[in-house]
């Protein structure tokens, strides 16, 4: 939630890294309240992924104790007021601000996970089946808590 206009906010994917960071420190000085939620390969495995990005819009929501939502793209069940906005981080500052939050903790959570799971290329993956990555999986496996096991190439690696 913000207290007014953030300048320079925008679709995190049109962000450098460096750019990412900065607004985000920005952001998270200038906000009245925001809410990371974290969900896990679990809950991603038992709702399915819109599922699980409707439950954890849904989470955030709650905990921020808004009174109104602004959603990118999607239309979810939530007992305030609300507004689907298409490409809502280009149109809505608040929207681009939570892309732009996300975005950073997402790529800080995938540098910690390839420290830790070295040889996948985690640090440099945005969430897809990168070349480095996918030979990673043939070469090491699995990492359960880590990895979808729906995830296609997965599936084909558990002959599934």
């Amino acid at each position: 939630i913000l207290n007014g206009q953030i300048l320079g906010l925008d679709d995190s994917k049109k962000l450098s890294k460096k750019k990412i960071r900065e607004l985000d420190a920005l952001i998270k000085k200038e906000a009245k309240k925001y809410v990371i939620l974290e969900i896990s390969v679990d809950q991603i495995l038992e709702l399915g992924i819109k599922g699980a990005v409707h439950f954890g819009m849904i989470q955030v929501i709650k905990e921020l104790e808004a009174d109104f939502g602004l959603i990118d793209y999607e239309k979810i069940d939530i007992d305030i007021p609300s507004d689907s906005i298409t490409k809502g981080d280009q149109n809505s500052n608040s929207i681009a601000a939570a892309s732009i939050i996300a975005k950073k903790y997402r790529d800080d959570l995938m540098i910690e996970i390839g420290n830790k799971y070295p040889g996948y290329g985690f640090e440099t993956n945005a969430g897809y089946g990168t070349k480095k990555h996918l030979e990673g999986l043939e070469k090491y496996g699995i990492i359960k808590g880590v990895h979808r096991t729906n995830f296609k190439p997965i599936i084909n690696m558990l002959g599934e």
